[in-house]
């Protein structure tokens, strides 16, 4: 009978891709001028997932890969008591466009006693973070 080898630890790939498409209404005293502010927003996730159980311990870590664009612009009419219709066009014009992407790893450790779960994460990225949990698992 042939021995079967395991890989070291336990690998997995994710892939994601998430659109918005959002209105904003603005408020105004006429009714009927539609003003608003319209956005779109396209983002892209690639990750690479790692982790190792040991006992009653699993370590995991990962590496992301993120980018996103978002694209804002005003339509309709806008009532400017100030600045009337010259300001109209120029509002009507403006086109507000961001793009982000960028790399974050995440390494992290979950300890289970009894049903209780425990769980420490390390995000490494633009804005790192570390988060704490702590679960109760019904049913096992």
């Amino acid at each position: 009978m042939a021995k079967t080898r395991r890989f070291f630890c336990n690998l997995s790939g994710l892939v994601a891709y998430s659109s918005f498409k959002g209105t904003y209404h603005i408020e105004d005293e006429e009714p009927n001028n539609e003003a608003s502010i319209v956005s779109d927003m396209d983002a892209w996730s690639f990750s690479l997932i790692a982790s190792k159980n040991l006992a009653k311990f699993t370590f995991f870590g990962g590496l992301d890969y993120s980018m996103a664009t978002s694209v804002s612009h005003f339509q309709g009419v806008y009532t400017m008591p100030e600045q009337g219709e010259q300001f109209q066009g120029v509002l009507n014009q403006v086109e507000i466009e961001n793009k982000d992407y960028g790399f974050s790893g995440s390494l992290g450790l979950n300890y289970q006693i009894n049903h209780i779960k425990t769980q420490l994460m390390l995000n490494l990225q633009k804005y790192s973070n570390i988060s704490i949990g702590v679960g109760y698992c019904f049913g096992e």
